[in-house]
């Protein structure tokens, strides 16, 4: 299945100035879903051909931003679809472009929990994020779910790999593990999981 995105001017709707919402729209098969992005542009400042608002337009360097920053992710998710050769489909991509999390999915949880915990230091997101990149590196953990994570016969693999094929010392896979546990015990709070297995292994 083929799926493209564009950045589209929603003439259907105007507010009272005369300005439409700006959406990105997705295509999958020949059929579209729209997301707006919440920014708001006049017809005759749109550049259509750049898919960006004019410079002259009044906080036109953050709607570009805006723009610029979904047609990234957009461009970013596609590339995941194809990278692990995965059907694209509307609901996958919704989740991940709202930055929504589902069972399906151990790590776009795990970057809402990064993302949304604005307690955590700059250190510790940048530590967090290179825990996510050591597990991908064990197993494809972005096509794993919070259920399939949340095994100890996953953990414990994952603990023997640290072992032996890393050769951590023990306090850094105490806090790789530690990452784990942080993240399931997060999962248990938002109603996604009963209980937290690698509890066991701390």
């Amino acid at each position: 299945m083929k799926a493209r995105t564009e950045l589209r001017l929603r003439k259907s709707y105007s507010r009272q100035d005369g300005s439409h919402p700006i959406h990105l729209r997705l295509t999958i098969n020949r059929q579209s879903r729209y997301f707006s992005l919440k920014v708001y542009c006049k017809e005759e400042n749109w550049l259509k051909e750049k898919q960006e608002v004019r410079s002259t337009v009044e906080n036109s360097a953050i709607i570009n931003l805006i723009i610029s920053d979904a047609k990234t992710r957009a461009k970013a998710i596609l590339n995941d679809f194809t990278r692990f050769n995965k059907p694209p489909t509307f609901l996958e991509f919704t989740n991940k472009f709202r930055g929504n999390f589902s069972k399906d999915n151990f790590y776009a949880f795990a970057l809402s929990y990064i993302k949304n915990h604005e307690e955590l230091s700059a250190n510790t997101r940048r530590t967090y994020k290179s825990q996510l990149t050591k597990l991908n590196n064990h197993t494809r953990i972005k096509n794993l779910s919070l259920a399939e994570v949340n095994n100890l016969d996953f953990i414990q693999g994952y603990k023997n790999y640290m072992h032996t094929i890393l050769e951590n010392k023990t306090n850094t896979i105490t806090k790789s593990l530690g990452f784990i546990k942080a993240v399931l015990n997060e999962a248990i709070r938002n109603d996604l999981l009963d209980t937290n297995v690698s509890i066991r292994l701390s």
